[in-house]
């Protein structure tokens, strides 16, 4: 009997994506977004190209065995900031195998991603966390992002509640009110620029880790992205300037709610720009804003411009949805990073000096 072929691991790219079409009809829903060309070349390869810094590891592989693809590994390169140093790091989406074949290649697949020194993931099962504790043996944290959300119209808030609960509409009525700023200048960003990376790269300075958020990050993430439509834009405050991104979803019949994806700037800065932030919702038709967050001056300064931590509790258990409202219900938005022991330290076990919202990875995505 001749000897069983041996895994071949090699870069997904478009080239060779139609190769896994087979595997991704046997574990995705038809039409996946993340394997559709027009992603793909989005999300995975035009980020290797502009974010690898030539080390030549696309983020996503594909092993094979006799021509078949069996393991599954789809990541986007990012550049990443760890304790004042850069590199070019990767955020991962998940590895993926064909149950017929028992994970054959999927061992190819982690040495890969071990080689990284330090990668994160998000939105990750139990099941996913163990195997990826199992596997690398090496220091890994998974925690949850807070949530806050904002009031920008009590009335249409109140209609994305479970049920009808007058309490509930005096509550969201008391938080709609925002505290009086001082003027603000408000300007639309269609390009982040010099300006903008000296804003980052001051509150840069307050972080552990974090997306390496570089005018050319920036550009690629909002302004390249093929689906979604972004708005961006800049306040200029008595103290200092911040960014606000954001991208309004709206389904059917349901209220429009603003997804607040990144905000940038001082914590001063970004507490004066909070009420006129709400004012342009107001002029959008928003009924609330949510954020998804873990770096505690950022969300502490969004607290005291206005907005409030989520408590679920029945009969205030506003949605967590992502897109479409009618299709999936996500409770938190979690995320797991894992450091060899090079690059593990402190930093690792304090997430609130993290700055890490639904923007990284793949979390804000079109869903069809």
């Amino acid at each position: 009997m001749p000897d069983k072929a041996k895994p071949l691991l090699s870069p997904l790219t478009l080239d060779n994506l139609d190769n896994v079409q087979p595997l991704a009809a046997k574990i995705f829903p038809p039409n996946y977004i993340l394997l559709r060309p027009d992603y793909f070349g989005w999300q995975f390869q035009r980020a290797a190209d502009l974010f690898s810094g030539g080390d030549g590891n696309p983020g996503s592989w594909i092993a094979e065995e006799n021509g078949q693809a069996t393991s599954l590994w789809l990541a986007t390169r990012a550049p990443m900031w760890l304790e004042g140093k850069r590199f070019n790091g990767t955020w991962g989406h998940g590895w993926f195998a064909d149950p017929e074949s028992m994970g054959s290649g999927l061992p190819l697949i982690v040495q890969e991603i071990e080689a990284n020194g330090v990668f994160g993931g998000m939105n990750l099962s139990l099941m996913s966390v163990g195997v990826k504790a199992s596997l690398f043996k090496d220091k890994l944290q998974w925690v949850e992002e807070v949530r806050l959300f904002g009031v920008i119209n009590a009335n249409e808030t109140n209609k994305l509640l479970m049920d009808d609960d007058r309490s509930a509409l005096l509550y969201l009525n008391t938080l709609r009110r925002t505290p009086k700023r001082g003027p603000v200048q408000v300007k639309e960003i269609t390009e982040f620029d010099a300006d903008y990376e000296s804003v980052w790269n001051a509150m840069r300075e307050t972080i552990s880790f974090t997306t390496d958020r570089t005018a050319e990050y920036m550009n690629w993430r909002f302004f390249e992205e093929p689906f979604l439509d972004y708005h961006c834009r800049r306040f200029d405050t008595d103290r200092g300037p911040s960014y606000f991104i954001w991208r309004n979803e709206k389904f059917e019949d349901c209220p429009r709610i603003a997804r607040l994806v990144d905000v940038i700037g001082m914590p001063d800065a970004i507490v004066e720009s909070y009420p006129a932030f709400c004012k342009i919702l107001k002029e959008q038709g928003v009924a609330m804003c949510d954020y998804f967050g873990t770096h505690a001056a950022t969300l502490a300064a969004l607290r005291q411009g206005g907005m409030r931590q989520a408590v679920t509790i029945e009969g205030l258990d506003l949605p967590r949805l992502f897109a479409p409202l009618a299709v999936e219900i996500r409770k938190t938005v979690n995320l797991a990073v894992i450091a060899n022991a090079d690059n593990a330290g402190p930093w690792l076990y304090d997430s609130s000096k993290w700055h890490v919202t639904k923007s990284d990875a793949n979390q804000d995505r079109y869903n069809p």
